[in-house]
């Protein structure tokens, strides 16, 4: 187990079977936090998947209480081996659910039972507070290869509603260069003159997602990272054809784990069937062999009505990990 001892703070523990014991969490135990946090996405999706800032910057938004919506997990020797949170939007009608369990607690299960019950019954306790007594909605994300969770998760009465693909290219040779339909041209973004072009076709070739909400222009922006350090507008592709926006490519680039990130890529309803999709897809592809970039992710949902992961495919993309939503 995670061999990291909690400073000593006397804030409400709860008894759980086998002699653990749940309390809130801490500001000054980021460092237990995010060790569990990386230990849990290693497991899961075999990266780190956070670091310090994410967390700090994630406890920093008006909507999550330190010390109140978050708890760790205590085994009897007082090695800390479980973390839990619930994150609202705000509204008071849905939450996030966050837990990471240290691997080795699933050896017995009965305990690993025991743990992610606990955290899960004070998590929606928590929801329903911070719902006042209105109905709220929970959603999850558990890797496909979180066997033990997702068990644990379907037992507490969340339901799957989608699974998505993490799908990869490896980038250690040059890659096929672009073929531009007829009448298609592909420029980069223009910060300050496309951003709310760019929104509303992001939006429109998003509608045929079985799971899209539409979102406002503020609220675009801040799901796309615009105003980050991850924002690069020589990562952003646009396709017009006949001089009209037909679609986009929005990627980014995360530097800490020298991966490439296909974040958005869509074409508009009317331009379908042209193969704007591949020739952007492609196009980006050669953009980021260019910067020297070794790896391409993305992330798409396995029963795309568009049937996206074909077009992957035949972009030199492969399946090597995959995650479910579900929801209570």
């Amino acid at each position: 187990m995670t061999e990291i001892q909690s400073p000593d703070h006397a804030r409400d523990p709860q008894m759980l079977a086998g002699g653990y014991s749940l309390r809130p969490a801490a500001l000054d135990e980021l460092d237990i936090i995010l060790r569990l946090r990386i230990a849990q996405n290693q497991a899961d999706y075999q990266m780190d998947g956070v670091t310090a800032s994410d967390l700090q910057n994630s406890w920093q938004v008006p909507a999550f209480h330190i010390g109140l919506d978050h708890w760790l997990v205590c085994a009897p020797d007082g090695q800390i081996v479980a973390y839990g949170e619930v994150r609202g939007d705000g509204s008071g009608k849905e939450f996030d659910v966050i837990f990471a369990i240290d691997p080795a607690l699933w050896q017995d299960a009965e305990s690993g039972q025991s743990v992610a019950l606990g955290l899960l019954e004070r998590i929606d306790g928590r929801a329903g507070q911070l719902a006042g007594g209105q109905a709220y909605h929970l959603s999850s994300r558990l890797s496909t290869r979180n066997v033990d969770g997702v068990r644990l998760i379907e037992q507490y009465g969340f339901t799957r509603s989608l699974t998505f693909h993490i799908m990869e290219a490896e980038l250690n040779q040059p890659p096929a260069a672009p073929i531009l339909p007829t009448g298609v041209a592909i420029r980069d973004f223009i910060p300050d003159q496309d951003d709310q072009a760019v929104y509303r076709a992001d939006e429109e070739s998003a509608e045929d997602k079985g799971y899209h909400q539409p979102l406002s222009y503020e609220d675009w922006c801040k799901r796309m990272g615009r105003h980050t350090k991850l924002f690069d507008p020589g990562l952003w592709f646009l396709a017009f054809a006949d001089g009209e926006l037909a679609g986009a490519a929005l990627n980014f680039y995360d530097d800490g784990r020298k991966t490439a990130w296909v974040d958005h890529l869509g074409v508009r309803r009317a331009f379908r069937k042209r193969g704007i999709g591949l020739a952007l897809l492609t196009h980006a592809i050669n953009v980021f062999f260019q910067r020297g970039y070794p790896l391409v992710r993305l992330s798409v949902d396995s029963h795309s009505l568009t049937h996206a992961p074909r077009l992957y495919e035949r972009a030199g993309f492969r399946t090597v990990l995959g995650y479910h939503i579900y929801g209570k």
